[in-house]
C-alpha cells in the first residue's frame, strides 16, 4: 500500500508542476522570413516610390518645398515600411506598429503645418496617442485588453478635457470619473484565469 502511495503521490507531483510550468508558457511569434514578391516587401517599396515621384513632380513643376512636407513624406515612407514589417510578423511585432501610428501621426501633424489658416487643438495629439494605444492593442497578437482599454481611456480623456473647461460641465466630473474607474477596472475583468 506504501508503494502505491508513493507513486500517486509523485503523479500528483508531476501533474501540479506541468500545470505550473504551463502556466508560464506564452505564445511566440515564429522567425521573421522576408521573401521577395510578396505584398510585405512590395508595399514598402511601391510606397518609397510613390513619395519619391511625388516629390520629384513637385521640385520639377516649380513649387518650391518646405521641411515640412519632406518630412512628411519621409514619415509616410517610414510608416509604411513599419506597418509593412508588422504584417510580415503575422502582426506579433506590436513595437513596430505602435511605432507606424505614431510615426504617421507625426507626418500627419507635419502635413497640416503647410496649410495655411489651420490650427490644430491642443488636446489632438493626447487622443491620437490614446487612439495608437487603443489600436495597438486591438490588432496586434495577442490581444491586449490593457492595451485597448488604456488607450481608450488617454483618447476620451483628453478629448474630454475641452468640455471641463465650461462651468456647467464641471458638475459632471462624478460621473466622467466613474467612467474611468470602470475602464480601469475592466481589464482586471477580462484577465485570462490560471487553472
Amino acid at each position: 500500500m506504501d508503494e502505491a502511495a508513493r507513486v500517486e503521490a509523485q503523479q500528483r507531483a508531476e501533474d501540479e508542476y506541468r500545470r505550473w510550468a504551463a502556466s508560464y508558457v506564452f505564445s511566440r511569434p515564429g522567425m521573421i522570413r522576408v521573401q521577395g514578391g510578396r505584398i510585405v516587401t512590395i508595399l514598402p517599396a511601391v510606397a518609397l516610390m510613390a513619395v519619391g515621384a511625388v516629390l520629384t513632380l513637385a521640385t520639377a513643376s516649380g513649387q518650391t518645398l518646405t521641411w515640412q512636407t519632406f518630412g512628411a513624406a519621409a514619415c509616410a515612407g517610414l510608416a509604411l515600411s513599419l506597418v509593412s514589417y508588422w504584417m510580415a510578423s503575422g502582426r506579433w511585432a506590436r513595437g513596430a506598429f505602435f511605432a507606424a501610428l505614431i510615426v504617421a501621426c507625426i507626418g500627419g501633424w507635419l502635413f497640416t503645418t503647410t496649410i495655411d489658416g489651420l490650427t490644430l487643438p491642443w488636446w489632438l495629439p493626447f487622443t491620437l496617442l490614446g487612439a495608437a494605444i487603443a489600436l495597438t492593442g486591438l490588432l496586434s497578437r495577442p490581444f491586449s485588453a490593457v492595451w485597448l482599454m488604456t488607450g481608450a481611456a488617454i483618447a476620451v480623456g483628453s478629448a474630454l478635457v475641452t468640455l471641463f473647461a465650461f462651468g456647467p460641465l464641471i458638475t459632471a466630473a462624478p460621473f466622467v470619473l466613474g467612467a474611468a474607474a470602470v475602464l480601469a477596472i475592466l481589464p482586471l475583468l477580462f484577465r485570462p484565469r490560471r487553472a
